[in-house]
């Protein structure tokens, strides 16, 4: 038996607000599945909402990234979407 597909995604880190909220409605406008991370769960929780609602992909992910293990549970929440990260994308 095969193990789980991973689909394609995008990381998009400050994802809250400003830049970081564009460029997740960029890359949902272009079919990516998202990681979404921001500190701020509340308007994180809104923009995945947002995305989700126009048959998007997201997944919010309440997250300091000063902290140690936040690569880790980038990682983890990319692997119980089973979502993978394969490139950069320029926006």
């Amino acid at each position: 038996m095969n193990g789980p597909v991973e689909r394609p995604a995008v990381v998009v880190t400050g994802a809250s607000s400003g830049i970081g909220r564009e460029l997740a409605r960029l890359a949902a406008a272009d079919g990516h599945g998202l990681v979404l991370v921001a500190r701020e769960e509340r308007p994180l929780n809104d923009l995945v909402s947002e995305l989700s609602s126009r048959g998007g992909h997201a997944v919010g992910l309440a997250l300091d990234l000063r902290q140690p293990e936040s690569a880790d549970r980038i990682a983890e929440c990319l692997a119980t979407a089973e979502l993978s990260v394969e490139k950069r994308l320029t926006y």
